[in-house]
């Protein structure tokens, strides 16, 4: 059976919509059908921008359970889709999305770089403030050795 034919009809619209409005409502909802749908996408066989979006709706639901699943796909995903996966792990904030998210710090693209340095400001983890530092004092492009100052002195107020 086609996956998409799995998930209900609301969310399969959610997913193909151009806007993030209709996901949004659906992660405001938090049905835990709609959770478990999101869930299998990011295993079965889809559409990668589908994946992409659910990735996106599952780093904002807040739940830390799929955490290893978005960790498995992240090496196999394209540029623009590995931005939405660190900013998902940088949601999500446990140790394991910590650890992932870290291992992008040295990545060869600046872009990459830089959803490193805004996940880890969102992780309350401090190890993350000390990969945020080496960053700040270290990256090799000037724009992410600042962005990492300025998000660390941001952290280091709050």
């Amino acid at each position: 059976m086609d996956i998409y034919q799995q998930l209900p009809e609301e969310l399969r619209d959610a997913l193909r919509a151009f806007e993030n409005g209709a996901l949004d409502r659906i992660i405001a909802r938090k049905r835990p059908e709609d959770f478990a749908a999101l869930r299998t996408l990011l295993s079965a066989p889809a559409n990668p921008n589908d994946r992409q979006r659910a990735i996106y709706a599952l780093g904002r639901w807040g739940n830390p359970s799929v955490v290893p699943e978005i960790v498995a796909v992240l090496p196999g995903l394209k540029e623009s889709h590995a931005y939405t996966a660190i900013d998902a792990l940088g949601r999500l904030g446990t140790p394991e999305a910590r650890a992932a998210v870290e291992s992008y710090a040295d990545h060869s693209s600046p872009q990459i770089r830089k959803f490193v340095v805004e996940a880890l400001t969102r992780i309350a983890d401090p190890a993350a403030q000390g990969t945020l530092e080496k960053m700040a004092r270290a990256d090799r492009t000037d724009w992410v050795r600042e962005l990492a100052a300025r998000r660390m002195k941001e952290r280091l107020r709050k």
